[in-house]
């Protein structure tokens, strides 16, 4: 904790910042207070982000994205920029160190906290992947143990500076700067992560696994004196978990496994981790404080520091000026924070908590109840670095449609909607009749931008992902609202280069943006205003196309003309006649296409649009190679012989 710098800002919307909490990989975190007093963390995206117009899309709708994450442990993001020079989004303060500032105070936990510290994140993980989210950077510096339990941080961002046309290099870049320290994130890494291949959600329990381990025995398991060793053990070095106590290493080890598929769900995790949880409870009397003294200590420090530069500030620090493009408005004076000191830890001779009773089978899955239970006493928020979005695709409108022709008078919860606001649209494209909602539900129309001044028809074009423009003059308001398709609201919105993966089935239809990875989709054309795919391109192996339908407004339809992305490199695109050049090392073998005339180069002599269950006999005396896509139309076995 610093005091602010000259280049920090002293105004961040109606914010004021007062300290440095920090800087990490992807930009500044500030300490704020609102209006009212309360505290808020906002981070800052780093300058060379923000440049970036790929970052900046996708960190929009990466923001957007988090709001997804369902369930108690969601402490809300209050506000967001994602347009500013600098992005920058603001969430609710929580008190309470990192687990890494604990580790290097020289602490770690006893097993009763680790596995409360294992629960918390289990569920965390459960809420964002449950949201289509993977976290991909948890790490001690991302889980804050708080009074009431632990809580994760920083899962909102993540994705979108991976995604950046930069990204790769700048995340490795920016996570191996740690190395030098035991909870340096090269170390947290899962193995597919270190190989630079695609994610899954299984890579935040990889690294659940081995945060676990250090919260226990305060080193890593995959350390090493650089970081090409830490990789190379993370891939390679099974971790030696003798260090454990039988409970924890029960549920450690099999989140390090290597291959992905054989992880736990974090369900699973769940499960195993109150069976042990009871266990312990049965075993002995339980400790009276969720976390050892020396996170008490470090939050006491936190809270008099916090105390200290809010004080010092708040009779020197100038009022956040009013934005430019509005007139002055009357703000509310500005109450100092309250900064309470944490309650004195209870003696440890306190009357234990008294050990549960045996199972009783009538009553079901008593683990499962006691896991609740500990959860909602625990209390734990994940960060959910959510906001609304600002992205764009202006749908093309019917002949009969004008975006500028809507209602002329807003009623009560149109004058006071917010950015993240959803309504139902009663009426045309043409004559506009919206209706508040309390929640965001498929089908309705979510507020990207509320513009108050002269209502424009034209002053929402630019705004990514708006598909409605509402205006009512006599109000001086302007609404840009993005349609959510039930069919999965971040695909709906994909633009050529993007991916997405979906399941259709029978009166069920699921698809969202996913990385480039094997066996996903890249959007190759979008085509707008139509439900038809005749346009799509099919003269080449590997094409499929997703219609997404609307029915109340034809002009909001989408045609995705799609790629699928066959593994292996350029053989599934292969047909009779064409030549391939093998290379790569046996087991992870790779083809591009060749000239036929050049060494080593094969040529493919049979191709069926079916994975064969036994391709000798399809293939014959021929290198075979086959592809199980999931859609019979879009499998392959293909076979290849050398000249």
């Amino acid at each position: 904790m610093e005091e602010l710098a000259a280049s920090d800002p002293r105004a961040l919307g109606p914010y004021r910042p007062r300290v440095v909490l920090g800087e990490g990989g992807m930009g500044r975190v500030l300490l704020a207070t609102g209006p009212d007093g309360a505290l808020v963390a906002i981070k800052m995206v780093r300058a060379h982000l923000a440049g970036d117009e790929e970052f900046r899309r996708r960190f929009r709708r990466e923001v957007t994205a988090t709001r997804k994450v369902a369930g108690e442990t969601i402490a809300p993001v209050v506000h967001a920029d994602p347009d500013a020079d600098i992005p920058w989004l603001a969430s609710k303060f929580v008190h309470g160190p990192s687990l890494r500032e604990v580790l290097e105070e020289g602490g770690t936990l006893p097993q009763d906290a680790v596995l409360r510290l294992a629960a918390g994140l289990a569920s965390a993980l459960r809420d964002i992947h449950d949201a289509g989210l993977v976290h991909r950077d948890l790490s001690p510096s991302n889980v804050l143990l708080a009074e009431d339990g632990p809580k994760v941080i920083d899962f909102g961002i993540v994705r979108a500076v991976e995604g950046a046309a930069t990204a790769h290099h700048n995340t490795m870049t920016t996570t191996l700067t740690h190395v030098g320290s035991v909870i340096g994130a090269p170390g947290f890494m899962s193995p597919e992560q270190a190989r630079g291949q695609a994610l899954a959600p299984a890579t935040d329990v990889f690294s659940l696994g081995v945060m676990l381990f250090v919260a226990h025995t305060g080193r890593n398991p995959f350390e090493g004196p650089d970081i090409p060793q830490i990789l190379y053990n993370v891939v390679h070095t099974e971790p030696d978990l003798t260090p454990l106590p039988d409970p924890l290493r029960r549920i450690i080890e099999p989140c390090l496994a290597k291959d992905h598929t054989q992880r736990p769900h974090p369900t699973r995790l769940l499960e195993l981790i109150s069976a042990e949880a009871e266990a312990e409870a049965e075993a002995g009397p339980q400790a009276p404080s969720p976390w050892p003294e020396v996170v008490q200590r470090l939050t006491e420090r936190q809270r008099a520091e916090l105390s200290r530069h809010i004080n010092a500030t708040n009779d020197t620090a100038e009022a956040p000026p009013h934005a430019p493009s509005a007139p002055p408005q009357p703000q509310p004076p500005l109450v100092p924070p309250q900064i309470m000191s944490a309650p004195e830890p209870a003696p440890l001779t306190q009357t234990p908590r008294p050990a549960p009773q045996p199972p009783d089978p009538r009553r079901g899955t008593r683990s499962r109840r006691r896991l609740l239970i500990a959860a909602s006493v625990l209390a734990l928020i994940v960060f959910a670095w959510a906001g609304v979005i600002f992205i764009n695709i202006q749908a093309q409108q019917d002949d009969d449609t004008d975006p500028g022709d809507t209602a002329v008078t807003a009623g009560p919860a149109i004058r006071n909607a917010e950015e993240g606001d959803c309504f139902e649209n009663q009426g045309t494209m043409r004559d506009v009749d919206l209706t508040s909602m309390a929640t965001c539900e498929d089908g309705a129309f979510e507020t990207l931008r509320v513009i108050h001044g002269p209502a424009d028809p034209a002053a929402c074009d630019g705004t990514p992902l708006n598909d409605l423009t509402s205006t009512y003059p006599e109000d001086d308001l302007t609404l840009c609202l993005t349609y959510l398709h039930e069919d999965g609201a971040t695909a709906y919105h994909a633009r050529e280069g993007d991916c997405v993966d979906g399941v259709t089935g029978s009166g069920y239809s699921r698809w969202s943006e996913t990385e480039c990875a094997n066996g996903s989709f890249t959007v190759v054309e979008r085509l707008e205003g139509t439900s038809d795919d005749a346009g799509c391109d099919r003269s080449r192996p590997g094409t499929h196309s997703h219609a997404f339908t609307v029915d109340a407004w034809q002009s909001l339809d989408v045609v995705l003309c799609l790629s699928i992305n066959y593994g292996a490199g350029d053989v599934g695109y292969a047909e009779p006649g064409d030549c391939l050049h093998r290379y790569g090392p046996e087991g992870d073998r790779s083809y591009e296409f060749a000239d036929c005339g050049s060494d080593d180069a094969m040529y493919v002599t049979r191709r069926a649009p079916t994975y064969y269950d036994d391709p000798d006999k399809f293939c014959g005396d021929d290198i075979w190679i086959r592809f199980d896509a999931g859609l019979p139309e879009l499998s392959y076995t293909v076979c290849l012989r050398h000249p």
